[in-house]
């Protein structure tokens, strides 16, 4: 088995206080001949042909985490990945002797902005605590070549949680509150070199769940 050379680093700082604790990291990875396979499927023949190549990836990223307590009753906390990750030296030629580069392009499947907000308050002598959590994700490509956008998305959610007696506490949790459309990736049997779902009006991808309600009852003795 061929070895795959990593190069990897990374530098952060840490600072915290009563009001403000912070965490910032800078980092860099590089991956170098990695064996990429693309698999499409022929609708024709019901068969699968395949592509492959040799490619690198380098991804120049900084991840933060801050947790903000202005009040005794209530908080913020935040956690951000910004990243620019690319394909490095991806070049290849396809069964028909056509050449592509794919040099500079976005990484498949990952988007260059993930946040996440949480904003919380304790009520009732902190008997009571309810948070939102507002998720927001860049777009991202299904393939390799970019040619199909996947669009950014925000989903929030609710979580509750009350101490009724010293022995019960009830909690809800709501994922995906407004029920909004998220896609992660798209079909991989139309191809993860270049989509061949480029420009249809429908086409199959993965989504974020909908809107699910949980209840919860805890019990102690």
């Amino acid at each position: 088995m061929a070895k795959i050379p990593i190069k990897m680093g990374e530098i952060g700082f840490k600072y915290g206080s009563q009001m403000l604790s912070l965490f910032v990291t800078g980092f860099w990875t590089k991956f170098e001949r990695l064996t990429l396979t693309d698999w499409v499927f022929d609708n024709a023949t019901s068969t699968y042909t395949s592509r492959v190549a040799i490619a690198g990836s380098e991804t120049f990223g900084v991840e933060a985490e801050a947790m903000f307590r202005p009040f005794e009753w209530g908080d913020l906390a935040i956690a951000m990945t910004w990243q620019d990750p690319q394909y490095k030296n991806f070049k290849y030629t396809d069964n028909t002797g056509k050449q592509y580069d794919f040099s500079g392009n976005q990484l498949m499947r990952v988007p260059k902005l993930g946040l996440r907000v949480t904003p919380g308050v304790n009520l009732l002598d902190d008997r009571v605590r309810a948070e939102a959590v507002i998720e927001h994700y860049t777009k991202r490509y299904p393939d390799i070549a970019n040619t199909q956008v996947l669009p950014a998305y925000t989903l929030v959610g609710l979580n509750i949680r009350g101490q009724v007696t010293d022995n019960i506490a009830l909690g809800m949790n709501v994922t995906n509150l407004f029920n909004q459309m998220g896609l992660t990736e798209g079909n991989p049997r139309a191809g993860s070199f270049i989509s061949g779902d480029l420009g249809a009006q429908y086409f199959l991808a993965r989504p974020d769940f909908g809107r699910i309600v949980r209840l919860s009852a805890q019990v102690t003795f």
